[in-house]
Order: C-alpha cells, then structure tokens, then sequence
C-alpha cells in the first residue's frame, strides 16, 4: 500500500497532506497491531514556511537549490514580509505552517 502511494504521490505531497500523512502512518498499525505510530513527514517539511524550497528526488534524496546558507541570512536580515521571525502566537504559525 506505500508503494503505491509512492507511486502516485510526489513525496512532498505525501508528507504536507494531512490525510496522506495520516494513512501512510497508520498502515503498519493496521497491518501489525503496533502499540504505537511515527507519523509520516520529513525534517525538511518546514522549509518552505521559511521560503526555502526543496524537492525529495527519486534515488537522490533532498534537493536545496541554490545556496543554502545565504539564503537563509538574507532571510534572516529582512525586516519586510520574506523576512524570517519569531512565531509569536497560534494564529501566526497557523498562517505559516498549515499543512503541519
């Protein structure tokens, strides 16, 4: 059943879709009877609040194009909306991280 949603999904979306997610994580509790669940997602799965793209490449693995570490001091020195800054509340995280 992974498999197929391997196939079908790229693994960005199977990691940033809450149902996805979901199913993927509770597969092995279904088929084995665990007494407990990992849920599914990636370190990388913030990044792009943080405006830093990335992709999971097939054999590969994660993809950061660009500069990494620039790019996140320029984010970091912006004052304006791009600007990388402390999540003050609920409602702002929600905002900027939604599919968490």
């Amino acid at each position: 059943a992974f498999r197929e949603y391997s196939d079908r999904f790229p693994f960005r979306q199977r990691s940033e879709t809450p149902s996805i997610a979901t199913e993927l994580s509770l597969q092995c509790h279904r088929q084995y009877g665990m007494d407990g669940v990992i849920m599914f997602s990636d370190i990388l799965t913030p990044l792009p609040a943080l405006g830093i793209e990335f992709d999971v490449v097939r054999g590969r693995g994660p993809v950061v194009p660009g500069d990494l570490a620039r790019c996140l001091e320029e984010r970091l020195a912006d004052d304006g909306p791009h600007g990388i800054r402390e999540v003050e509340d609920w409602a702002a995280f929600e905002a900027t991280h939604g599919f968490v």
